[in-house]
Protein backbone atom coordinates (compact mmCIF):
# COMPACT_ATOMS: atom_id res chain seq x y z
CA UNK A 1 0.00 0.00 0.00
CA UNK A 2 3.09 1.97 0.12
CA UNK A 3 3.08 5.37 2.46
CA UNK A 4 -0.49 6.39 3.89
CA UNK A 5 -0.70 9.87 2.70
CA UNK A 6 1.21 10.81 5.74
CA UNK A 7 4.48 9.19 4.93
CA UNK A 8 4.12 6.14 7.41
CA UNK A 9 4.50 2.96 5.40
CA UNK A 10 3.16 -0.55 6.15
CA UNK A 11 3.46 -3.78 4.29
CA UNK A 12 0.94 -5.00 2.27
CA UNK A 13 -1.99 -8.08 3.36
CA UNK A 14 -0.03 -10.99 4.31
CA UNK A 15 2.84 -9.37 6.22
CA UNK A 16 4.65 -10.24 8.44
CA UNK A 17 4.68 -13.77 7.97
CA UNK A 18 5.46 -16.50 11.04
CA UNK A 19 7.67 -19.49 11.22
CA UNK A 20 6.92 -22.32 8.95
CA UNK A 21 3.88 -20.58 7.11
CA UNK A 22 3.95 -21.13 3.22
CA UNK A 23 4.88 -18.14 1.02
CA UNK A 24 3.17 -17.71 -1.95
CA UNK A 25 4.87 -16.49 -5.01
CA UNK A 26 1.89 -13.67 -5.22
CA UNK A 27 2.26 -12.61 -1.09
CA UNK A 28 6.13 -12.40 -2.16
CA UNK A 29 5.71 -10.16 -5.52
CA UNK A 30 3.15 -8.03 -4.21
CA UNK A 31 5.18 -7.29 -0.86
CA UNK A 32 8.65 -6.59 -3.26
CA UNK A 33 6.24 -4.21 -5.53
CA UNK A 34 4.74 -3.06 -2.84
CA UNK A 35 8.17 -2.00 -1.51
CA UNK A 36 9.53 -0.84 -5.06
CA UNK A 37 6.94 1.64 -5.23
CA UNK A 38 7.46 3.03 -1.59
CA UNK A 39 11.40 3.33 -2.63
CA UNK A 40 10.47 5.02 -6.39
CA UNK A 41 8.24 7.69 -4.32
CA UNK A 42 11.32 8.41 -1.98
CA UNK A 43 14.07 11.38 -2.74
CA UNK A 44 17.27 9.06 -4.22
CA UNK A 45 20.62 11.19 -2.60
CA UNK A 46 22.51 11.13 -5.32
CA UNK A 47 19.86 13.49 -7.19
CA UNK A 48 18.15 11.18 -9.05
CA UNK A 49 14.74 11.86 -7.84
CA UNK A 50 13.07 14.77 -8.98
CA UNK A 51 10.25 15.86 -6.38
CA UNK A 52 6.66 15.94 -7.66
CA UNK A 53 5.33 18.19 -4.65
CA UNK A 54 6.09 20.77 -2.31
CA UNK A 55 8.61 19.18 0.41
CA UNK A 56 7.67 20.28 4.02
CA UNK A 57 10.46 20.99 6.05
CA UNK A 58 8.62 20.64 9.40
CA UNK A 59 11.07 23.24 10.96
CA UNK A 60 14.03 21.72 9.64
CA UNK A 61 16.92 22.82 7.43
CA UNK A 62 19.10 22.13 4.87
CA UNK A 63 22.45 21.77 5.85
CA UNK A 64 26.25 22.35 4.34
CA UNK A 65 24.19 23.39 1.15
CA UNK A 66 26.24 25.18 -1.41
CA UNK A 67 25.98 28.43 -2.98
CA UNK A 68 23.72 29.07 -6.04
CA UNK A 69 25.32 29.41 -9.65
CA UNK A 70 21.82 29.35 -11.42
CA UNK A 71 18.56 31.71 -11.22
CA UNK A 72 16.87 28.34 -10.10
CA UNK A 73 19.46 27.83 -7.22
CA UNK A 74 18.78 28.58 -3.83
CA UNK A 75 21.10 30.46 -1.64
CA UNK A 76 23.48 29.96 1.42
CA UNK A 77 22.70 32.56 3.83
CA UNK A 78 26.48 33.42 3.45
CA UNK A 79 26.26 33.60 -0.16
CA UNK A 80 23.19 36.22 0.93
CA UNK A 81 24.83 37.68 3.90
CA UNK A 82 27.82 38.54 2.00
CA UNK A 83 25.98 40.46 -1.41
CA UNK A 84 27.62 37.90 -3.38
CA UNK A 85 24.43 37.53 -5.52
CA UNK A 86 23.89 40.94 -6.17
CA UNK A 87 27.66 42.56 -6.37
CA UNK A 88 28.81 43.30 -9.61
CA UNK A 89 32.30 42.72 -10.95
CA UNK A 90 34.43 43.90 -13.61
CA UNK A 91 33.25 47.36 -13.42
CA UNK A 92 34.51 49.58 -15.71
CA UNK A 93 33.45 53.43 -16.98
CA UNK A 94 32.48 56.72 -15.15
CA UNK A 95 29.46 57.70 -17.14
CA UNK A 96 29.15 54.33 -19.50
CA UNK A 97 29.30 51.57 -16.87
CA UNK A 98 29.36 48.26 -17.99
CA UNK A 99 29.99 45.19 -15.16
CA UNK A 100 28.94 41.50 -14.92
CA UNK A 101 26.51 39.91 -12.23
CA UNK A 102 27.67 37.03 -10.26
CA UNK A 103 24.22 34.72 -11.93
CA UNK A 104 23.29 36.48 -15.26
CA UNK A 105 19.63 37.13 -15.37
CA UNK A 106 17.48 36.30 -18.27
CA UNK A 107 16.41 40.03 -18.53
CA UNK A 108 16.27 42.88 -16.51
CA UNK A 109 12.93 42.84 -14.02
CA UNK A 110 11.60 45.55 -12.07
CA UNK A 111 13.02 45.12 -8.35
CA UNK A 112 16.24 43.98 -9.61
CA UNK A 113 19.19 45.13 -7.04
CA UNK A 114 22.89 45.69 -8.09
CA UNK A 115 25.49 47.17 -5.99
CA UNK A 116 28.70 48.23 -7.59
CA UNK A 117 32.21 49.74 -6.86
CA UNK A 118 32.19 53.24 -8.90
CA UNK A 119 35.50 53.05 -11.25
CA UNK A 120 35.03 56.65 -12.07
CA UNK A 121 33.42 59.72 -10.91
CA UNK A 122 30.92 60.48 -12.75
CA UNK A 123 30.59 63.62 -14.88
CA UNK A 124 27.44 63.55 -15.82
CA UNK A 125 24.03 61.32 -16.74
CA UNK A 126 25.33 57.64 -16.49
CA UNK A 127 24.08 54.09 -17.60
CA UNK A 128 24.66 50.72 -16.64
CA UNK A 129 24.90 47.75 -19.02
CA UNK A 130 24.57 44.78 -16.59
CA UNK A 131 26.39 41.10 -17.93
CA UNK A 132 25.48 42.39 -21.76
CA UNK A 133 21.84 43.06 -21.03
CA UNK A 134 21.48 46.69 -22.86
CA UNK A 135 22.40 50.09 -21.40
CA UNK A 136 20.06 51.71 -19.08
CA UNK A 137 19.90 54.86 -17.51
CA UNK A 138 21.00 55.90 -13.89
CA UNK A 139 18.79 58.33 -12.38
CA UNK A 140 18.07 59.70 -9.00
CA UNK A 141 14.57 61.05 -7.46
CA UNK A 142 12.75 58.92 -9.73
CA UNK A 143 13.96 59.87 -13.76
CA UNK A 144 16.23 63.03 -12.77
CA UNK A 145 19.60 62.28 -14.88
CA UNK A 146 22.61 62.31 -12.43
CA UNK A 147 24.62 65.09 -12.01
CA UNK A 148 28.34 65.52 -11.99
CA UNK A 149 30.15 63.52 -8.95
CA UNK A 150 27.06 61.43 -7.45
CA UNK A 151 28.31 58.76 -7.99
CA UNK A 152 32.40 59.37 -6.76
CA UNK A 153 35.06 57.42 -7.67
CA UNK A 154 35.59 54.42 -5.69
CA UNK A 155 31.87 54.85 -3.76
CA UNK A 156 29.66 52.27 -3.48
CA UNK A 157 26.51 52.32 -6.16
CA UNK A 158 23.40 50.30 -5.00
CA UNK A 159 20.92 50.44 -7.79
CA UNK A 160 17.13 49.16 -8.39
CA UNK A 161 15.72 48.48 -11.27
CA UNK A 162 12.20 49.99 -11.85
CA UNK A 163 11.35 48.83 -15.19
CA UNK A 164 12.52 51.52 -17.10
CA UNK A 165 15.98 52.72 -15.48
CA UNK A 166 18.11 52.23 -12.83
CA UNK A 167 17.33 54.40 -9.77
CA UNK A 168 20.48 55.36 -7.60
CA UNK A 169 19.28 54.65 -3.72
CA UNK A 170 22.34 56.15 -1.93
CA UNK A 171 22.87 59.68 -3.94
CA UNK A 172 26.64 60.62 -2.85
CA UNK A 173 25.79 63.79 -0.46
CA UNK A 174 29.01 65.92 0.14
CA UNK A 175 28.59 67.68 3.82
CA UNK A 176 31.46 69.55 3.89
CA UNK A 177 28.94 71.50 1.86
CA UNK A 178 26.55 71.47 4.47
CA UNK A 179 27.98 72.34 7.39
CA UNK A 180 28.40 74.54 10.42
CA UNK A 181 32.08 75.63 10.88
CA UNK A 182 32.48 76.44 14.42
CA UNK A 183 36.10 77.13 16.63
CA UNK A 184 39.22 77.62 14.48
CA UNK A 185 38.95 76.99 11.30
CA UNK A 186 41.90 77.62 8.54
CA UNK A 187 40.95 77.69 4.77
CA UNK A 188 44.23 77.94 2.14
CA UNK A 189 44.29 77.55 -1.61
CA UNK A 190 40.85 78.10 -3.51
CA UNK A 191 38.02 76.89 -1.88
CA UNK A 192 34.58 76.80 -3.20
CA UNK A 193 31.31 76.70 -1.00
CA UNK A 194 29.03 75.46 -3.14
CA UNK A 195 26.49 75.34 -0.73
CA UNK A 196 25.07 77.30 2.49
CA UNK A 197 27.62 77.67 5.35
CA UNK A 198 26.99 78.85 8.94
CA UNK A 199 29.74 81.00 10.56
CA UNK A 200 29.14 80.86 14.16
CA UNK A 201 31.96 82.83 14.90
CA UNK A 202 34.31 85.69 13.92
CA UNK A 203 35.37 85.73 10.04
CA UNK A 204 38.68 86.88 9.37
CA UNK A 205 39.70 87.22 5.88
CA UNK A 206 43.18 87.04 4.84
CA UNK A 207 45.39 90.16 3.81
CA UNK A 208 47.38 89.32 0.56
CA UNK A 209 49.36 90.37 -0.95
CA UNK A 210 49.62 94.12 -2.52
CA UNK A 211 48.52 94.31 -6.24
CA UNK A 212 50.26 96.72 -8.53
CA UNK A 213 48.27 99.26 -10.19
CA UNK A 214 47.27 98.99 -13.91
CA UNK A 215 45.12 99.49 -16.78
CA UNK A 216 42.90 96.28 -16.08
CA UNK A 217 43.62 95.03 -12.62
CA UNK A 218 43.64 91.07 -12.35
CA UNK A 219 41.97 90.47 -9.26
CA UNK A 220 41.51 86.64 -9.96
CA UNK A 221 45.51 85.89 -8.67
CA UNK A 222 44.82 87.69 -5.11
CA UNK A 223 46.07 85.96 -2.40
CA UNK A 224 43.73 87.41 -0.24
CA UNK A 225 40.46 88.76 -0.29
CA UNK A 226 41.80 92.37 1.07
CA UNK A 227 44.45 93.88 -0.35
CA UNK A 228 46.67 97.14 -1.04
CA UNK A 229 46.66 98.45 -4.39
CA UNK A 230 50.04 100.45 -4.94
CA UNK A 231 51.10 102.30 -8.05
CA UNK A 232 49.19 105.94 -9.87
CA UNK A 233 48.76 104.10 -13.30
CA UNK A 234 44.89 104.75 -14.16
CA UNK A 235 42.39 101.62 -14.22
CA UNK A 236 39.66 101.48 -16.44
CA UNK A 237 38.64 97.65 -15.03
CA UNK A 238 38.79 94.60 -13.31
CA UNK A 239 39.66 91.21 -14.01
CA UNK A 240 37.24 89.05 -11.57
CA UNK A 241 35.67 85.43 -11.56
CA UNK A 242 32.03 85.62 -11.43
CA UNK A 243 30.51 86.15 -8.29
CA UNK A 244 34.28 87.51 -6.49
CA UNK A 245 34.52 90.00 -4.04
CA UNK A 246 37.14 92.17 -3.07
CA UNK A 247 37.71 95.01 -0.76
CA UNK A 248 40.58 97.14 -2.10
CA UNK A 249 42.73 99.87 -0.12
CA UNK A 250 44.03 102.69 -2.50
CA UNK A 251 48.07 103.18 -1.18
CA UNK A 252 48.30 106.48 -3.07
CA UNK A 253 46.60 108.63 -5.71
CA UNK A 254 45.33 105.77 -7.77
CA UNK A 255 43.03 107.23 -10.90
CA UNK A 256 39.55 104.99 -12.04
CA UNK A 257 38.11 105.55 -15.11
CA UNK A 258 34.43 105.04 -15.07
CA UNK A 259 32.99 102.19 -17.23
CA UNK A 260 29.17 100.84 -17.14
CA UNK A 261 30.92 97.66 -17.37
CA UNK A 262 34.15 96.94 -16.61
CA UNK A 263 34.48 99.89 -13.61
CA UNK A 264 31.34 100.85 -12.70
CA UNK A 265 31.92 103.52 -10.01
CA UNK A 266 29.49 104.63 -7.29
CA UNK A 267 28.41 107.93 -8.53
CA UNK A 268 28.75 107.19 -12.30
CA UNK A 269 32.44 109.42 -12.44
CA UNK A 270 35.99 109.06 -12.74
CA UNK A 271 37.71 109.15 -9.29
CA UNK A 272 40.78 109.57 -8.08
CA UNK A 273 41.46 107.78 -5.10
CA UNK A 274 43.59 109.08 -1.87
CA UNK A 275 45.54 107.37 0.04
CA UNK A 276 43.78 105.19 2.81
CA UNK A 277 40.36 105.08 0.69
CA UNK A 278 38.86 101.55 0.20
CA UNK A 279 37.07 99.95 -2.29
CA UNK A 280 34.61 97.23 -2.28
CA UNK A 281 34.39 95.11 -5.34
CA UNK A 282 31.73 92.92 -6.75
CA UNK A 283 31.46 90.89 -10.06
CA UNK A 284 27.64 89.57 -10.84
CA UNK A 285 29.37 88.12 -14.39
CA UNK A 286 28.01 91.28 -16.73
CA UNK A 287 29.41 93.95 -14.58
CA UNK A 288 32.25 95.21 -12.49
CA UNK A 289 31.06 97.46 -8.84
CA UNK A 290 33.18 99.37 -7.58
CA UNK A 291 31.93 101.33 -4.35
CA UNK A 292 34.48 103.53 -3.11
CA UNK A 293 34.12 104.47 0.70
CA UNK A 294 36.51 107.79 1.07
CA UNK A 295 38.98 107.82 4.09
CA UNK A 296 38.12 111.85 4.30
CA UNK A 297 34.10 110.43 4.70
CA UNK A 298 33.10 112.75 1.96
CA UNK A 299 30.96 111.74 -1.27
CA UNK A 300 32.50 110.56 -4.17
CA UNK A 301 30.87 113.17 -6.37
CA UNK A 302 30.76 116.18 -4.70
CA UNK A 303 26.48 117.71 -4.81
CA UNK A 304 26.05 121.66 -5.54
CA UNK A 305 23.50 123.89 -4.16
CA UNK A 306 20.47 122.37 -1.86
CA UNK A 307 18.99 119.04 -2.72
CA UNK A 308 15.51 118.85 -4.21
CA UNK A 309 12.78 120.08 -1.41
CA UNK A 310 10.87 117.20 0.11
CA UNK A 311 7.71 119.61 0.02
CA UNK A 312 6.52 122.47 -2.33
CA UNK A 313 3.21 123.79 -1.99
CA UNK A 314 0.71 125.15 -4.43
CA UNK A 315 -0.31 128.88 -4.73
CA UNK A 316 -1.56 130.05 -1.47
CA UNK A 317 -3.47 133.34 -1.30
CA UNK A 318 -1.62 136.35 -0.40
CA UNK A 319 -2.87 137.61 2.66
CA UNK A 320 -3.61 141.15 2.84
CA UNK A 321 -4.66 142.30 6.72
CA UNK A 322 -3.86 140.70 10.03
CA UNK A 323 -3.76 137.22 10.55
CA UNK A 324 -2.19 133.53 10.07
CA UNK A 325 -2.07 131.63 7.09
CA UNK A 326 -1.24 127.62 7.59
CA UNK A 327 0.04 125.68 5.10
CA UNK A 328 0.12 121.97 5.14
CA UNK A 329 3.13 120.38 4.47
CA UNK A 330 3.08 116.61 5.55
CA UNK A 331 6.41 115.85 6.46
CA UNK A 332 5.61 114.22 9.78
CA UNK A 333 8.51 115.80 11.41
CA UNK A 334 9.46 119.69 11.99
CA UNK A 335 11.28 120.56 9.06
CA UNK A 336 15.19 121.11 8.62
CA UNK A 337 14.53 123.89 6.11
CA UNK A 338 11.59 126.09 4.99
CA UNK A 339 11.24 129.32 3.05
CA UNK A 340 8.37 131.42 2.22
CA UNK A 341 8.09 133.63 -0.84
CA UNK A 342 5.72 135.84 -2.45
CA UNK A 343 5.16 134.82 -6.30
CA UNK A 344 4.24 137.49 -8.94
CA UNK A 345 1.14 135.39 -10.43
CA UNK A 346 0.12 138.58 -12.38
CA UNK A 347 1.95 141.40 -13.50
CA UNK A 348 0.92 145.15 -13.98
CA UNK A 349 1.17 146.63 -10.43
CA UNK A 350 2.44 149.51 -9.20
CA UNK A 351 5.46 147.43 -7.78
CA UNK A 352 7.31 147.01 -11.21
CA UNK A 353 7.39 143.30 -11.05
CA UNK A 354 7.25 140.85 -13.51
CA UNK A 355 5.12 137.46 -13.73
CA UNK A 356 6.67 134.57 -12.21
CA UNK A 357 9.49 137.01 -10.12
CA UNK A 358 9.74 135.64 -6.12
CA UNK A 359 10.27 137.58 -2.96
CA UNK A 360 11.84 136.11 -0.42
CA UNK A 361 9.89 136.68 3.24
CA UNK A 362 11.40 137.14 6.13
CA UNK A 363 10.91 137.83 9.69
CA UNK A 364 10.11 140.91 10.56
CA UNK A 365 9.30 142.43 6.76
CA UNK A 366 10.14 146.18 7.17
CA UNK A 367 8.30 149.11 5.95
CA UNK A 368 4.08 148.30 7.29
CA UNK A 369 4.31 145.00 7.43
CA UNK A 370 5.34 142.93 10.72
CA UNK A 371 5.71 139.29 9.31
CA UNK A 372 6.99 136.36 10.56
CA UNK A 373 7.47 132.59 9.16
CA UNK A 374 7.21 129.47 11.40
CA UNK A 375 7.19 125.90 11.22
CA UNK A 376 5.86 122.63 13.36
CA UNK A 377 5.36 119.06 12.55
CA UNK A 378 2.20 119.86 10.85
CA UNK A 379 1.88 123.20 9.15
CA UNK A 380 4.58 125.87 7.75
CA UNK A 381 2.70 129.51 8.89
CA UNK A 382 2.90 132.87 7.77
CA UNK A 383 1.78 135.44 10.54
CA UNK A 384 1.16 138.70 9.15
CA UNK A 385 -0.03 142.46 11.17
CA UNK A 386 -1.40 143.90 8.45
CA UNK A 387 -0.75 143.98 4.55
CA UNK A 388 2.26 142.19 2.68
CA UNK A 389 4.85 145.02 1.90
CA UNK A 390 7.83 144.89 -0.25
CA UNK A 391 10.84 147.34 -1.60
CA UNK A 392 9.87 147.60 -5.39
CA UNK A 393 12.80 147.35 -7.81
CA UNK A 394 12.17 150.85 -9.65
CA UNK A 395 12.30 153.17 -6.54
CA UNK A 396 12.94 151.33 -4.23
CA UNK A 397 9.51 152.06 -1.93
CA UNK A 398 7.68 150.09 -0.54
CA UNK A 399 4.67 148.87 -1.60
CA UNK A 400 1.64 146.62 -0.64
CA UNK A 401 1.32 143.67 -2.72
CA UNK A 402 -1.74 142.69 -3.81
CA UNK A 403 -3.65 139.45 -3.42
CA UNK A 404 -4.67 139.85 -7.20
CA UNK A 405 -1.00 140.02 -8.34
CA UNK A 406 0.51 137.20 -5.68
CA UNK A 407 0.49 134.79 -3.64
CA UNK A 408 2.48 132.45 -1.00
CA UNK A 409 4.72 129.92 -2.06
CA UNK A 410 6.62 127.25 0.58
CA UNK A 411 9.12 124.87 0.27
CA UNK A 412 10.68 122.61 2.82
CA UNK A 413 13.17 120.02 3.30
CA UNK A 414 12.75 117.28 5.91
Amino acid sequence: MARNGSGTYSLPSGNPVVTGATISSTDHNNTMNDIATALTASIAKDGQTTPTANLPMGTYKHTGVANASNLTDYASADQVMNGNLTLLSSVSGSDTITASAAITPAAYEAGQNFVFVSAGANTGAATLNVSSLGAKAITKNGTTALAAGDIPSGAVAHVVYDGTQFQLLNIYVNMALYSTLAGANAFTGANTFAAEQTFNHLVTMEKGADIASATTVDLTAATGNLVHITGTTTTTGFTMNTGQQMELVADGAWPLTYNATTCKINGGADYTCAAGDRLFVFDDGTVTYVNVIKQDGTAVVATSGLPSPDFTSSLTALRTATGVTSIAHGLGAVPTLFTVYAECIAAGGADGFALGDRILLSNNQGGGTDLTTSADTTNIYVATLGATQALDIATPAWVTLSATNWSYRALAWA
